[in-house]
């Protein structure tokens, strides 16, 4: 029977296990004989593995946290887990943690980060302007801004979006974002 976190966990490992030998792979090859669509096409598909692969870490990270898994390696945090994996700074990789946790509030944005034209930097953006709603703001509101930030983000660069986000609440009432 399969029950418990052991078989699911050991199927994860398993599905995931491959990705890296194989993209290991395709960086051995010879990349000058690839032609101007198929380059393209490689950097699609790459992105989209990289964005999916964003959005598996911020969901381990976030069940890292509730189970406490970084005392399995003898790190005090997530963060410094993180830090050490990864390579990167306690900084960036507290960032990484609290964007983990700031998506477990923001259902509909956690759901897109796959999508093509979403980047973790756009889902900061979007978390990071949910956080900075005002508190008298209905959980009807609150979701409704989330949607459509969570919508247009795809489509927009970086700097329209971090513009839009920053008048989030416009997006329910264009007068008191004007107030504010």
């Amino acid at each position: 029977a399969i029950w418990g976190g052991g078989i699911v966990s050991n199927l994860v490992v398993e599905l995931i296990s491959a990705g890296p030998n194989a993209l290991a792979k395709a960086l051995a090859c010879d990349l000058t004989s690839l032609e101007p669509a198929q380059v393209v096409e490689a950097t699609r598909v790459a992105q989209a593995i990289r964005r999916n692969a964003d959005a598996l870490v911020c969901a381990l990270l976030t069940e890292g946290e509730r189970q406490e898994a970084h005392r399995a390696t003898g790190e005090i945090s997530m963060t410094s887990l993180v830090a050490r994996e990864a390579g990167i700074s306690r900084r960036e990789a507290g960032q990484q943690v609290r964007l983990a946790r700031q998506l477990q509030q923001a259902p509909v944005l956690r759901d897109s980060l796959s999508r093509p034209g979403m980047s973790t930097d756009k889902a900061k953006l979007v978390t990071d302007a949910l956080e900075k709603l005002p508190a008298d703001l209905s959980a009807a509101e609150r979701h409704e801004v989330e949607r459509d930030l969570t919508m247009s983000a795809p489509d927009l660069p970086l700097e329209d979006l971090r513009r839009k986000t920053a008048r989030a609440v416009e997006i329910i009432d264009a007068g008191r974002a004007d107030r504010i």
